[in-house]
C-alpha cells in the first residue's frame, strides 16, 4: 500500500498551534517587551534559520529556556510567531515596518517579500520619503527602488511633505541628482532643496554648497540664482554647480494628451484618433484598427499608452 494523506501538513500545523496556545510540551519562551511567548524550538527552527543558528550552534541561548529577544516588538513578534504557527501572514498597516524590522532580524523570507510587496502597491505621496528611508536603512533594494520611481514620478508634491524634510542628506543628493526627475522647471528642485535646509539651517546650512552640484546652472532662473547666492552671505561659503547641460527628461517631454473618440471614414475602411500637442499646436493622426467600434486611451508620465475599447469580430462596416 502506497497512499497519502493531503490533508497531513495542515492538520499537523494545526495540532502544534493548538499546543502552543496551551502552553503544552513547549520546550522555550521567548521574553520580547515584557511578553513571553512559550515555542517549540523545532517549530521556530523550521521557519527562521537565525533560531536555526541560535539553536544549533554553541550559543548559549541554545540550552536557555527563556530566551530575550530585543530589537523586535511583541506585536511583530506575534505576527512573526502566528505565520510560523499557521502559514498565515496578518497585520494591521501601522504594524507593517514593525513586521518588516522582525522578519529582517529573525530571516523569514516569505513575510520579507510579501511585506515589501504590501509597502510597494501602498506607497503613497504622504508615505513614500518615508519608505525610502526606511528601505535605505535595512537595505532592501527592490523597495528602495520602487520608492524612487515612484517619488520621481510625484516629485513636485512630495517634496511638500513634512517626510520629504526628514531625507538623510545622501539619499536627497540622490534624487536631485536624477535625469528622469519630473519637475517643470529646475527652480522647483531648488526650492525642494531650500526647504530641506531651511527645515533646520543651524545643522544643514553647511550642506548648501554640496546641494548645489546637483543644480543644473544653464536651468536655474535669475531670481532663483540671486536666492540662492544670498544663503550664503552670513557664511561666505562659495557655490558650485552641476556642470551639466543636460535638462532632465520631463523638461524635455511633448505634451500628448490622447482625445478620447474616434473618426471614422465613409464605408468605415479608415478609423483615426487626434493627438495634440498643446505647445506646437499641432495635431497628429493615429491609425487604429479597422474594426475597432469605440475606445479610450490615456497616456501615463511615462509615455505608456492604455488602451481600451471594443472590437468588433464581424469586421468593419458590418451591421447588427
Amino acid at each position: 500500500m502506497n497512499v497519502s494523506n493531503n490533508n497531513h501538513t495542515d492538520e499537523v500545523l494545526r495540532g502544534l498551534d493548538e499546543l502552543r496556545k496551551r502552553g503544552e510540551l513547549t520546550d522555550v519562551v521567548l521574553e520580547v517587551e515584557g511578553r513571553s511567548f512559550p515555542c517549540h524550538r523545532a517549530v521556530l527552527a523550521s521557519c527562521s534559520p537565525y533560531f536555526r543558528d541560535m539553536f544549533t550552534s554553541g550559543y548559549v541561548e541554545a540550552k536557555q529556556d527563556r530566551i530575550t529577544i530585543k530589537d523586535v516588538s511583541e506585536v511583530a513578534m506575534a505576527t512573526i510567531l502566528d505565520y510560523a504557527y499557521t502559514g498565515r501572514l496578518q497585520t494591521e498597516p501601522d504594524q507593517v515596518q514593525a513586521v518588516m524590522s522582525a522578519a529582517k532580524l529573525l530571516q523569514v523570507e516569505f513575510v520579507i517579500r510579501k511585506v515589501a510587496k504590501y509597502m510597494k502597491n501602498h506607497l503613497d505621496v504622504s508615505n513614500c520619503a518615508d519608505v525610502l528611508m526606511y528601505a535605505d536603512m535595512l537595505g532592501e533594494h527592490t523597495l528602495k527602488e520602487a520608492s524612487v520611481r515612484y517619488i520621481t514620478y510625484r516629485f513636485n508634491q512630495v517634496a511638500l511633505q513634512p517626510s520629504f524634510l526628514q531625507l538623510p542628506l545622501p539619499v536627497l543628493q540622490s534624487l536631485l541628482n536624477m535625469d528622469d526627475l519630473m519637475v517643470d522647471s529646475e527652480d522647483v528642485v531648488v526650492q525642494a532643496a531650500l526647504r530641506w535646509v531651511d527645515f533646520n539651517q543651524e545643522e544643514r546650512m553647511q550642506h548648501l554648497p554640496a546641494l548645489c552640484k546637483s543644480f543644473r546652472h544653464s536651468f536655474i532662473s535669475s531670481e532663483q540664482l540671486v536666492e540662492l547666492e544670498s544663503k550664503c552671505l552670513p557664511t561666505d561659503c562659495k557655490l558650485v554647480y552641476s556642470d551639466s547641460t543636460t535638462l532632465r527628461l520631463w523638461q524635455t517631454r511633448t505634451e500628448m494628451p490622447i482625445i478620447p473618440g474616434y473618426f471614422s471614414y465613409k464605408n468605415f475602411k479608415k478609423t483615426s484618433a487626434v493627438c495634440c500637442d498643446p505647445s506646437k499646436g499641432k495635431s497628429y493622426e493615429m491609425h487604429m484598427p479597422d474594426n475597432i467600434r469605440s475606445y479610450s486611451m490615456a497616456v501615463t508620465p511615462t509615455d505608456d499608452l492604455y488602451m481600451a475599447g471594443f472590437i468588433d469580430e464581424r469586421g468593419p462596416g458590418k451591421k447588427e
